[in-house]
Formats: C-alpha cells, sequence, structure tokens
C-alpha cells in the first residue's frame, strides 16, 4: 500500500510542473501576441502614413508641375518682351546714329561752306574790280578753264543738274557757269556719278584750301587716286 502511494505522489508532482510549464508558455505567449498586435497596429498606422506621404507627394507633384507650366510660360512671354524691347533699343540706337551722323554732316557742311565762300569771296572780288583788268581777266580766265574742265569731265550731268536745282532754271543762267562759279562753292553736286559733300568730307584738306570738290579732283585728286562717291552712296 505505502509503494503505491509513491507512485500517485510522483505523478502529482509531474503534472503540477507540466501544469506550471504550460501556464508559462501560455503566458508567453500571450506577450507574444500582444507584441504581434503592437507591431501590426504600428505597421498599420506606417501604411496609413506612407499612403499620406504618397497622397501628398503626388499632390505636390501635379502643383509643382502647374507652376512649371506656368512658369515656363511666364518665361516665353518674358522672352518675348526681351526680344521686342530689343528690336526697339536697335531701332532706337539706329535712329540716334542716323540722327548723331545727320547732326555731325550737318556742322560739317556749315563748316565746309564757310571754307567755299571765303575762297569764292576772292574771285568774285577780282571780277568786281573794273579798274583792275590783270586780276579781272585772271579771273575770268580762271572761270573760262574751270568750265571746260568741267564740261568735258563726264561727272556734270546739265539735264539731271537743272533738275534738281529749279532757281537756276528760274534765273536762265549757263548750268555749267553756274556751277564754276556758284553751285560748286554752295556744295551744289553737278551730277549723281559725284557727291560734292562726300569728297569734302573724306578729304579735310581739299575743304581746309578752300577748293570745291570737283574741281580739286579733276586737278589733282585723280592723279592722287582719291575716291569719289556716287550721290547715293554711304560714307
Amino acid at each position: 500500500m505505502a509503494e503505491n502511494n509513491d507512485g500517485v505522489d510522483g505523478d502529482f508532482t509531474t503534472t503540477g510542473k507540466s501544469a506550471t510549464e504550460l501556464d508559462c508558455l501560455r503566458s508567453e505567449l500571450g506577450e507574444l501576441q500582444s507584441k504581434l498586435e503592437a507591431a501590426q497596429s504600428e505597421l498599420n498606422e506606417n501604411a496609413r502614413v506612407i499612403l499620406e506621404l504618397k497622397e501628398q507627394l503626388a499632390t505636390n507633384a501635379r502643383n509643382n508641375a502647374a507652376k512649371l507650366t506656368e512658369i515656363n510660360e511666364r518665361y516665353g512671354e518674358l522672352r518675348t518682351d526681351h526680344a521686342r524691347l530689343g528690336q526697339k533699343l536697335l531701332c532706337k540706337e539706329k535712329d540716334f546714329h542716323q540722327y548723331t551722323t545727320q547732326h555731325e554732316d550737318s556742322k560739317l557742311r556749315d563748316h565746309i561752306l564757310v571754307q567755299l565762300k571765303k575762297s569764292q569771296f576772292q574771285f568774285q572780288k577780282a571780277l568786281g574790280r573794273p579798274f583792275f583788268l590783270k586780276m579781272r581777266r585772271r579771273a575770268e580766265t580762271r572761270i573760262k578753264n574751270d568750265a571746260e574742265l568741267v564740261a568735258s569731265s563726264g561727272f556734270f550731268d546739265t539735264e539731271w543738274y537743272l533738275a534738281s536745282n529749279l532757281d537756276i532754271q528760274q534765273d536762265d543762267v549757263d548750268p555749267v557757269w553756274h556751277f564754276v562759279t556758284s553751285g560748286a562753292y554752295d556744295l551744289r553736286d553737278p551730277g549723281p556719278r559725284f557727291s560734292s559733300f562726300k569728297y569734302h568730307k573724306a578729304n579735310p584738306d581739299v575743304t581746309d584750301e578752300g577748293i570745291p570738290a570737283l574741281l580739286h579732283y579733276l586737278r589733282n585728286g585723280r592723279l592722287e587716286n582719291r575716291s569719289v562717291f556716287k550721290v547715293g552712296d554711304l560714307i
């Protein structure tokens, strides 16, 4: 009877240990289950945050695309405005250059006329002195020689000269004689193939000497290989 009791006690002891271990395992399982639920909750929260971030990124991308389109359109408008302003500035600079050139040419023309008028006054003074026969004859001979030189030069165009100077038609004077005694000293052009002003502009030494452009060219300038300019040429 005693041996049997010892066996039963042993079984109870083993059963008690198993129950305790089982309780421990159940407790650990519960803890793991709680951790798993917490991890799942955190994972769900992270997934929600990621989704929100994706939506925000998509919204930002759409907004940025719209802004980029707006910026590109504005940039295109600014480039168009810049090109238009550049064209206006170019025109203004061209107008200013033209105005400056015209102003400088006007001042130069006045200077040339002053020098030429001094020379014209000298030979007209000689013509107006009837008692100084030698001086008068020299002046008359000079005018005659100048007229022959101009008439045979190929630069004097009678029809063009008359059409360009209506006052000569009204005065009914010989065009060549008018040119060598007056027109050349007024910077008038003898024809379309020779610009008196431009010749003086290119040759200031001729102006300083007070010699009319065409007369200087025919006597000296041609031999010196000086350039001539047509009335419509730019210089």
